[in-house]
Formats: structure tokens, sequence, C-alpha cells
């Protein structure tokens, strides 16, 4: 307990600092940021943990206009607060949609804040996992896709956006198997793990899974939705959108490779649930048989290779039949 308390009171005299000088910063521009940095230090010097931070929700307004200020120096004060923020329960539930708005803003500054925001997203999720869901897990992810879709963006930049995407993607689907998430109400009555959303087990077939799967197989169908236009040649305006992944510019490249992560990291989830063993059948499969079979890009070809030689394993045997039939005519046919 006592370490606790210690890292507490480090976090608190880091947090009062940080309040101090944006409060200063935004004295003559922002007197909006400045209020609420003043009401904030007030409620710092009268808690002593993370539990009693999580009962004054306007603690964390000076973060969230700051973040969403586009100054570049207030910004930065606002990141680096809420990442030791992000590291203890300390945002209230109430106030996590807005810590988000905050940051999918922040993306739209210099290199610098991008690449802090790209380091701080990881830490938010695990330490608020269980909340979110729905609407704040496509803000969460979005927050990377902001930072692919940038026009002239750096490399450093984009590579980091697309490992911090894949790893995000990858607890998304790790929060199947999480007991403690399912079991872990802490009062929340906004995140039920009771069966209440359908998702298509076949073309004519429905089941209703938990919030978590649900988001899942959202996810994981919203990454081709933006494929699969690539994958055919056809770069037609009408787009399919998905609020989980918005992604209308994301490069065959990228997508194959967060795909291969999400077949290396979580096969037992594919074995496990037929509504992820559908979206293989009808766009994963067909986009990797495409790839293959039409692409001229050499990377392209090696990518989508490695992603069928993940699926051609005696696991899949049962649940993919006649999909993995197709695949090895396909490759024989080649040969």
């Amino acid at each position: 307990m006592s370490g606790v308390t210690n890292q507490f009171s480090i976090l608190q005299k880091q947090l009062d600092a940080e309040l101090h000088t944006l409060s200063s910063e935004s004295k003559r521009r922002n007197p909006q940021i400045k209020t609420a940095s003043d009401k904030s230090i007030k409620i710092l010097k009268t808690v002593h943990n993370s539990s009693d931070l999580l009962r004054h929700p306007d603690f964390v307004v000076p973060f969230i206009l700051a973040s969403s200020s586009r100054n570049a120096k207030l910004t930065s004060i606002a990141i680096q607060c809420l990442q030791g923020l992000s590291s203890s329960e300390c945002i209230p539930q109430a106030r996590l949609s807005e810590v988000l708005d905050g940051f999918m803003e922040s993306t739209h500054l210099a290199m610098e804040i991008q690449l802090k925001v790209l380091q701080v997203v990881p830490i938010f999720f695990k330490t608020y996992a269980k909340y979110v869901t729905g609407e704040l897990c496509a803000k969460l992810l979005q927050c990377c896709v902001n930072l692919l879709q940038v026009p002239h963006k750096s490399s450093i930049v984009a590579g980091t956006a697309s490992a911090t995407l894949q790893q995000l993607i990858n607890e998304i689907f790790d929060r199947l198997s999480d007991e403690t998430l399912k079991n872990d109400t802490h009062g929340n009555n906004n995140v039920t793990t009771q069966p209440e959303f359908e998702v298509l087990v076949n073309n004519s077939e429905t089941i209703k899974v938990d919030t978590y799967r649900y988001d899942t197989n959202k996810v994981f169908s919203a990454l081709f939705s933006s494929l699969e236009s690539k994958s055919t040649g056809n770069n037609s305006n009408s787009k399919e959108t998905n609020p989980y992944l918005n992604i209308n510019d994301l490069p065959l490249g990228y997508g194959l490779e967060i795909l291969e992560s999400i077949l290396t990291n979580n096969s037992q989830a594919f074995i496990n649930y037929e509504d992820l063993q559908f979206t293989l059948k009808i766009k994963a499969i067909p986009l990797l048989l495409r790839s293959v079979s039409n692409s001229k890009n050499f990377s392209i070809v090696v990518r989508s290779s490695r992603c069928i030689k993940l699926l051609l394993k005696k696991e899949y045997f049962s649940v993919l039949e006649i999909e993995l039939e197709v695949i090895l005519s396909l490759l024989i046919h080649n040969i």
C-alpha cells in the first residue's frame, strides 16, 4: 500500500507543477483553460489517492481543453499529464470519450506530439479496457488511423502508427479471453458482458454476443472494408465506411501486415468463435486469394502468402475445410 501511495504522491507533484504551468501559459489567450487549471489545482490539494481523483470528474477538464486547443505548447503539457493519469485509474468513466477526442485533436499537431499520442494510447487502453467499447473503441483506433492518413507523413510516424494500431487490435482480441474483465463490473452499468449484440455466423443466421466480442467482430470486419477496393483495383468513390475503423486510404501492404499480426496472435479466437470464422471465410480468404492471384506487386504477394501459411494448419481444417481446399488448389495451380 505504501508503494501505491508513494506512486500517487509522485504523480500528484507532477500534476501540480504542470497545472501551474498550464495556468500560466493559458493566462492571456485561453482563459477557459486557465480557469479550469486553477480549479484542478484546488482539487489536487484535497485528494490523497487515485480513488479520490475519480470522484472529481472536473479534474481532467483542463487537460481535455488543452489537448483540443491545437496549441502545441498547451497540448504537450496536457498529453504529458494524461499519460500519468492513464497509468492508473484516475480518469472518471464519464470523461473517457472527451479524453479520446483530445487525443484525436492532438494528432493534427507536430510530429513530437503525434508520437507522444501513439505512446499514451496503448497505456490508456490497458488501464481502461473494460470501459472502452463501441464508440470509444472506434475513437481509440482512430487516433492511429488519423496518423496513417496524414498527407506527407513522416516514415517514423507512419511506422509507429501502424505498429500501435496492430497492438491495439490484438489487445481488443485479447479481451475475448480475459475473464477478469468479464467478472470485474466495478459498478459499471454501461458495459455489459451479457449477450446483447447480433453478429452473423453465416449468410442467414445470427447469434447474440457480448460487447467485447461485438467490438472484435466489427474491428476485424472493418479492416477488410478499407482494403477491398485496393485488392480489386476498384477505386470507386463509393467506399463502404465502418465507424470502428474508418480508413479510406490504408495501403494494402499495411492492411496485410495487420492481418498477419491478427492471425499470428489470435488463432484460438478464430477456432473458438464462429462469427470470426465467417468473416475469415467471406472477407479475409477472398482478399488473400485475389492478392496472390492478381497482384503484380511482389511484396503484396509475399505478405498474402505469409497470411495464407498461417491458415494452413490442422487446427483450421475443421472450420475452414472448403476454403482451405480452394487455397491449396490455387497454390498447386500456380506451381
